[in-house]
């Protein structure tokens, strides 16, 4: 995603999010491979199919931010607080164009 408004690199994957509300969580790697299709997680979806957005400060144990849709959870692994500071304001983002594409379908 070339035009991305917010982009970082997590434990297991990097997320991306498009002005357009697209997401997507790149996963690199044979373990990337691996892990994406275990999990059967989705990678490409947008904000609006995003059902919950769970997020947990990395501690003595990982942190993670998971995107639940009806395809699956995606989540991605949080290990300092830089990371987390950018999964916040990922959830964040995500949050305000799911409340702003509800407003719009009413």
């Amino acid at each position: 995603m070339n035009n991305s408004a917010l982009s970082f690199r997590a434990k297991n994957g990097q997320i991306e999010i498009g002005y357009d509300g697209r997401i997507h969580i790149g996963r690199k790697g044979w373990f990337g491979l691996i892990y994406q299709s275990v999990m059967r997680s989705p990678t490409d979806f947008y904000a609006q199919e995003v059902k919950n957005v769970r997020f947990k400060n990395p501690a003595l144990m990982r942190g993670y931010v998971s995107f639940e849709t009806e395809k699956g959870n995606s989540t991605v692994w949080l290990t300092n607080p830089e990371m987390a500071k950018n999964a916040q304001r990922a959830k964040s983002m995500v949050e305000e164009m799911r409340q702003s594409a509800e407003v719009l379908s009413e």
